[in-house]
């Protein structure tokens, strides 16, 4: 199985776009907070005073966006990813979390977040077909555990899947099969995302984003719909997005990303 060239690039405009989405209401993890705060979230937005991700514009990116267009441009250079984020990092006021901090300051530590996956575009992005799964296993070492690698190659895989006809819930469905991840996702199947998510979990680690992923793939409609449902479900709807829009870019092609929503995006991949 192949991704076809012509998805590419469309795979990394539907994870920024996601990514960008998020913005504003990033980390919040009341969805009727979200709800209070911003209405239902169908546009880009800037994210407010006092925010995680505030200073960033609107159509800007969370720190998680930011280093998935680091790393497409270093792939897409030939150029050494983790020097290109340091140097990133050096004038960026983007967030730091965790993963990033250690990255930074030189520790052994490694993160078992979703978020090292999340860069699944950049790779699909930059890299011919052949060396995908070999670039993904590089590029989350650089800040994440050896467990993250194994969950962005089946990422990987699933965009193979997807970009040769699949549907999301029989792509998910092959890839995941007899997993504790995906039974957990069916467990909550009939569920809306805000209750699903309260029982699957927001935050950002493996445990709770990857059958949450996995949750909304299977319940997947159309590229705008699930995004939203993904933001307006709150917690780290950041690294969840980026997968999704990724994934769901692959399947339905540019035209299932919203114009505007591409047309207020900052980054311009063809730069």
């Amino acid at each position: 199985m192949t991704i076809d060239n012509q998805l590419n690039t469309v795979s990394l405009l539907g994870a920024l776009v996601a990514d960008s989405l998020a913005l504003a209401p990033h980390w919040i993890y009341d969805p009727s907070a979200i709800e209070k705060s911003f209405g239902k979230v169908n546009g880009l937005m800037k994210p407010a005073d006092g925010t995680y991700h505030f200073g960033q514009p609107k159509g800007g990116q969370t720190h998680l966006g930011h280093q998935t267009i680091v790393l497409f441009e270093s792939l897409r250079d030939n150029a050494d990813f983790a020097e290109r984020l340091r140097e990133f990092w050096a004038s960026s006021s983007s967030y730091r979390d965790h993963a990033t901090k250690n990255f930074l300051e030189g520790g052994n530590e490694r993160s078992d977040e979703l978020a090292g996956a999340s860069r699944l575009a950049a790779v699909i992005a930059a890299v011919p077909t052949d060396k995908i799964r070999d670039a993904m296993q590089a590029q989350v070492l650089v800040t994440h555990s050896e467990i993250v690698t194994k969950v962005g190659l089946q990422f990987v895989s699933l965009a193979e899947r997807l970009a040769n006809g699949d549907g999301t819930k029989e792509a998910v469905e092959k890839e995941f099969a007899g997993s504790h991840t995906l039974n957990q996702a069916i467990e909550v199947e009939g569920k809306e995302p805000s209750e699903a998510l309260g029982i699957l979990g927001r935050d950002c680690s493996l445990a709770s984003a990857l059958p949450a992923v996995i949750y909304f793939l299977r319940r997947a409609k159309n590229y705008e719909e699930t995004l939203i449902e993904n933001v307006m479900a709150g917690g780290d709807s950041a690294s969840r997005g980026l997968i999704l829009g990724a994934l769901l870019a692959v399947s339905g092609g540019e035209t299932s990303i919203p114009e505007e929503w591409r047309t207020d995006l900052q980054y311009q991949i063809n730069n």
